[in-house]
């Protein structure tokens, strides 16, 4: 998922952690729920995350394992879905101790300058590193993105 900070409305000031960690949160366990193009539907999984605001963080989850209610797409109301396929609170790492967390911070570089393109990082094709991912990307995570990010707001 990639958040387009730059088309946030300034009102969302304060709003943008939860909204975007809400998002994630719900189509980590959608997926894990439904077996994805993984697992059987008897799955779950765990989330590992870059020291950041560890405590808000966790009252998300916790939040959403509790009164998570989605609203329906193109009706009005909403569901409730319940986070139960994510085993425990998100597990904080530095990401100096931890080569799976570097690993996602650079391919969240790589993907933010493919998006937001630096001219002094022209010389090195930086904007194309992360098509090297390309074989190994979840493309059935969006139906509106080749590679499958789910950009928001769309």
């Amino acid at each position: 998922m990639f958040i387009r900070k730059d088309q946030i409305p300034a009102d969302w000031d304060g709003r943008i952690f939860d909204w975007a960690w809400t998002l994630f949160i719900q189509r980590f366990h959608n997926t894990i729920n439904t077996g994805g193009v993984l697992g059987d539907g008897n799955d779950f999984g765990l989330l590992i995350t870059d020291r950041t605001q560890d405590d808000r963080l966790r009252h998300i989850m916790r939040q959403m394992r509790a009164f998570n209610f989605v609203p329906n797409l193109g009706q009005s109301g909403s569901r409730r879905i319940l986070v139960t396929r994510i085993l425990d609170d998100p597990v904080p790492r530095n990401s100096r101790h931890s080569y799976w967390v570097q690993m996602a911070d650079m391919i969240a570089y790589a993907l933010a300058r493919k998006v937001y393109q630096r001219p002094k990082l022209k010389p090195h094709a930086f904007e194309t590193y992360f098509d090297i991912l390309d074989p190994i990307l979840l493309k059935e995570a969006s139906r509106y993105d080749p590679q499958g990010i789910v950009y928001w707001p769309r």
